[in-house]
């Protein structure tokens, strides 16, 4: 199971990165480009930030490592309801390991591993926006925000 889901998402990763695009009335094709070291670095902080303040069960802290779109789209209380119903494997998660970073439509996408506070394995896709100072909310200062995450494969077993 854990195999094929990694492969679709590999497969999507390639799908979405060999878009046509019309350039003097001739279709190329543009591949997308990995994250720079600059943009992988920030992109794993927001990653970190936002993880290790749902371990300390921070969840306002948490929230502002969202994006601005995401943070006008839905309360903390939702957020925190969402963590805590959906991603409650994400609270305690430790050992992020990037696999993927590529940049898709100007925002990075990024899969990571991580174990959950038993040390059971998981990976994670998370896509990303790059965020002026002034949308930035303390404590994220990274300049990207967690526009949206998903479960690459089977998510852990919770053990509340």
């Amino acid at each position: 199971m854990r195999i094929r889901v990694v492969v679709a998402i590999t497969a999507l990763f390639c799908a979405i990165s060999l878009q046509p695009a019309q350039a003097n009335n001739h279709t190329t094709t543009e591949i997308t480009p990995p994250c720079s070291a600059t943009v992988k670095k920030s992109v794993l902080a927001t990653i970190i930030g936002q993880t290790q303040y749902l371990g300390k069960r921070d969840f306002k802290s948490a929230f502002t490592f969202s994006s601005v779109d995401f943070r006008k789209g839905i309360s903390l209380p939702m957020f925190t309801s969402i963590i805590t119903t959906n991603y409650g494997y994400l609270i305690g998660a430790k050992q992020i390991q990037i696999t993927e970073c590529l940049v898709i439509g100007g925002a990075p996408h990024m899969q990571v591993n991580l174990k959950d506070k038993s040390g059971t394995p998981f990976s994670m896709f998370y896509v990303l926006q790059k965020q002026s100072k002034k949308q930035l909310i303390a404590p994220n200062k990274t300049g990207y925000g967690i526009s949206g995450a998903e479960i690459v494969d089977e998510a852990p077993q919770e053990s509340f």
